[in-house]
């Protein structure tokens, strides 16, 4: 469907630059991979080497901390700079979604499936956390929309064929061999379909991959030259590294219960969309995509032995499109093509789950919990208001009479009921902003932004000895001037005094320089080691 107004885009942007970029201003980095890949990013800026400023072969392409490191180039070295771009991709990632959506699917269930995808929980979550699966999906989906634009625009199709081929290339760039996920994904469209848009006969299609692949190529042929083979096999190591490790006993079903849970209530929307899809959908080409691309793509991650639920987001858009098919059939005007008792039971147990949330809300609010008078307690207490209160409303209004909000400009035809359960979950995941995502380590944030703790850190060598892996990580970016020490070592020998150094409180015992503690966080301790 060709787009035919800015309206649905600009409703659009109404609804997902809140869920984005509105939040408290209290911001602090996640203590392992957001703070690694910020560190790292740091890193680069700090020492002007863009290409490989460590000191060993790095097992990751540097696509992403080149982003990173461009935003705190621009922006300063924050927490803000580093979290923009994922901000900035999952828009862009948001809106090609209502793009493709429109191609494949009617403008509401486009739109439906958009707002479903910003308000799904683990995609609203690393949208606000620095990492490259932001920017690599984007680079994915982006391919995908290029290659339907070649098929419906045939005077400019070699153009958006270079541009697909160029983006699907660049996937290696961002996030090393997890490009195989797209180009698998897009198998059964490119091949399924290759009679009818010939894209694999394209020249300009390869030429884009070829092109997109440059940059890769030259960094791998320059970190060569300093570490030889082996620039090259800390790629591959890493990838068989992870391909053979199993965490946290995520065994093969893993995705399918995380997926469930962690994009409730819409993972059941999803496997609704999927059975309207198989038994509805005639055209080959929408079967192709909206069942082949996420049935791929969840296969290949589960049987990669190391699972981690931020693996499947890029799944996510697809089974949006899913639920988004079964949210538009719900809400089809002639309401004979509906099942009236499965409409029911969702009403009924919408008003079940919202009466449910209004009591947990009353508990918090009225301190009968055991959280006491805990300040993000409270806020808990809100959000169930918030989530409940709408749901409720639309469970028992679609339960009276299921009456529709029609705004014909927009092509939108939807039962009250599917607004409240959107609008629930929007106003939940905008008032998590509001301290609950965003600032996973508030107690660091606050300790590291008093003034006298500031200056030191700004102006200082500080040691840091021996400390707790992810603690180690995040303090590292928040100390721009350090230097790494076993406790043997700082205990030993002699460092500079006066000098600064952050050591675990159990190991103050060891330190035989006299020392003044300047503060205390968590199990740690920053001292000034004196005369």
């Amino acid at each position: 469907m060709r787009i035919k107004s800015s309206g649905p885009y600009i409703l659009l942007l109404f609804c997902l630059l809140p869920l984005l970029f509105f939040h408290n201003g209290e911001q602090s980095l996640i203590t392992h991979d957001e703070a690694l890949y910020a560190t790292r990013a740091r890193l680069m800026l700090d020492t002007g080497n863009w290409l490989h400023p460590w000191a060993t072969p790095h097992h990751k392409t540097p696509g992403h901390y080149w982003i990173t490191a461009i935003s705190m180039a621009i922006f300063g070295v924050n927490e803000t700079a580093v979290r923009l771009p994922s901000q900035l991709f999952s828009l862009a990632s948001l809106l090609l979604l209502f793009s493709l959506g429109q191609k494949l699917l009617t403008q509401q269930a486009a739109f439906l499936a958009t707002i479903i995808l910003s308000c799904s929980f683990l995609w609203f979550q690393y949208s606000h956390l620095g990492g490259p699966d932001l920017p690599f999906i984007t680079l994915g989906l982006f391919s995908f929309f290029a290659l339907l634009q070649a098929e419906d625009y045939p005077k400019h199709k070699s153009y958006w064929q270079f541009a697909a081929g160029l983006s699907l290339s660049l996937t290696f760039l961002v996030r090393s061999f997890m490009a195989i996920l797209p180009m698998l994904a897009l198998s059964p469209y490119l091949i399924g379909r290759n009679h009818h848009h010939r894209h694999l006969f394209s020249k300009s299609f390869y030429g884009g991959i070829f092109l997109g692949l440059v940059p890769i190529v030259i960094w791998l042929l320059i970190v060569k030259q300093h570490f030889g083979l082996a620039a090259w096999t800390s790629l591959v190591d890493f990838v068989l590294q992870l391909g053979s490790e199993e965490r946290h006993s995520n065994g093969i079903t893993f995705y399918f219960w995380n997926i469930l849970l962690n994009m409730f209530p819409w993972s059941l929307f999803s496997l609704q969309g999927a059975w309207l899809v198989w038994r509805k959908y005639k055209t080959a080409s929408h079967r192709l995509v909206l069942l082949g691309v996420p049935a791929i793509l969840l296969i290949v991650i589960s049987l990669f032995s190391t699972r981690i639920p931020h693996y499947s987001l890029i799944i996510y858009p697809y089974l949006a499109l899913l639920a988004g098919v079964a949210l538009d059939y719900i809400s089809q005007a002639s309401t004979r093509l509906v099942d009236r008792h499965m409409i029911r039971t969702i009403h009924i147990v919408m008003i079940g789950l919202g009466i449910l949330l209004l009591l947990a809300a009353l508990v918090i609010l009225f301190n009968l919990s055991p959280w006491g008078e805990d300040t993000s307690s409270k806020l808990y207490g809100i959000m169930a208001i918030s989530l409940g209160l709408p749901w409720l409303i639309g469970g028992w209004d679609g339960l009276r009479s299921s009456p529709k909000i029609v705004v014909k400009s927009l092509n939108l035809n939807l039962s009250r009921w599917i607004i409240g359960l959107l609008l629930g979950c929007w106003l939940t995941l905008l008032l998590s902003t509001q301290g609950l995502i965003g600032n996973a380590n508030p107690d660091v944030k606050l300790f590291i932004s008093r003034p006298e703790i500031q200056k030191v850190l700004q102006t200082q060598t500080v040691y840091l000895v021996s400390l707790p892996g992810k603690m180690d990580t995040l303090l590292r970016f928040y100390t721009p001037h350090f230097v790494k020490l076993k406790l043997e070592e700082f205990t030993l020998v002699t460092v500079p005094v006066p000098s600064y150094a952050w050591v675990a409180t159990a190991n103050l015992a060891q330190v035989k320089q006299p020392y003044q503690v300047l503060g205390t966080l968590r199990n740690l301790s920053f001292i000034e080691l004196q005369e």
